[in-house]
């Protein structure tokens, strides 16, 4: 559909103009920036910007159609997280498909036979740059694997696809690449399913 944009303000198809840029803090995981730009209407402003390698995240789909979760303490929420296992590229540019096994054996110490891109989404575009690139994964084999990082302390657990969207609609699943995960996953597998029966349809016919 090619929908007709309403500006409400005179200049909302412009993009800003980066005037300038101060890297304020580097750490681990991110960095924070101070980007200075100017308006539509040339008027300046700040823009307070975390830039981040980006990320993987996995959908681990057992031979029975369960979901593999990890559990963890998230010390920002003071609160333990039901999630699918992911972790951020080493560096931007990484290949994204070995990130996402090295992550998935390193989280859930499953291998897997195949691996495939589904989805990609921004985390929170109003103040990060952090790109999150979904996978699912199929042919999971449990693998001798007790290399983590030192400071993760991981569950696993598995669930059927149905039970976890009662967990998602109860507020049981709150982690927000989790349920975005999940629900794409659900209409993709549905929308896979109405295909074979398209397909297996032309095919008799």
């Amino acid at each position: 559909m090619n929908a007709k944009f309403e500006s409400l303000r005179e200049g909302s198809d412009i993009p800003e103009k980066l005037l300038d840029s101060k890297t304020i803090f580097k750490g681990r995981m991110v960095n924070l920036k101070i980007d200075e730009v100017e308006l539509p209407d040339g008027q300046k402003s700040t823009r307070e910007v975390i830039t981040h390698p980006g990320a993987v995240v996995i959908i681990p789909v057992r031979e029975n159609g369960n979901i593999v979760f990890v559990r963890q303490y998230r010390h920002a929420i003071n609160n333990f997280v039901l999630e699918l296992p992911a972790g951020k590229l080493d560096h931007p540019g990484e290949n994204l498909e070995e990130c996402a096994r090295r992550e998935l054996l390193e989280e859930t110490k499953y291998d897997c036979k195949e691996i495939n891109k589904i989805f990609e989404f921004y985390s929170s575009p109003g103040m990060t740059d952090e790109k999150m690139n979904i996978f699912a994964a199929s042919g999971l084999t449990l693998k001798k694997y007790d290399t983590q990082d030192y400071d993760e302390f991981i569950s696993r657990v598995e669930y059927p696809l149905e039970e976890a969207l009662e967990m998602v609609k109860h507020n049981k699943i709150i982690d927000g690449k989790t349920v975005i995960g999940l629900l794409y996953y659900s209409n993709y597998i549905k929308s896979m399913n109405v295909n074979s029966e398209i397909n297996s349809i032309k095919l008799n016919d």
